[in-house]
């Protein structure tokens, strides 16, 4: 069942890299964490910066997979969290895998 989650959400990350890219929005980008947990516990600051080194990765060459992996691992968070801060950076910092 992990499985179908994980990749239902990769494949819904990956429609949503299709779109055209998007100037970097701060304010957009905060507003996918909008009353949800990890806006709590970490506050707008840190969630930007892990925005800005899934931007940074992804230009490094690392996949949507690892970059979530990479969420997950990096702020302690379930799966579906890690692919929301993928999804978030992609449409609201305008970054691209």
């Amino acid at each position: 069942m992990k499985r179908v989650a994980m990749a239902a959400g990769l494949a819904v990350v990956e429609i949503l890299a299709a779109a055209p890219p998007a100037q970097a929005d701060v304010g957009a980008f905060l507003d996918y964490f909008h009353g949800d947990t990890i806006s709590w516990i970490y506050g707008p600051q840190r969630l930007v910066d892990e925005g800005y080194r899934v931007c940074q990765s992804f230009d490094g060459g690392m996949k949507t997979q690892d970059a979530v992996w990479m969420v997950e691992t990096d702020l302690s968070v379930p799966r579906y969290s890690a692919v929301k801060m993928v999804t978030a950076a992609r449409q609201g910092l305008g970054c691209l895998d």
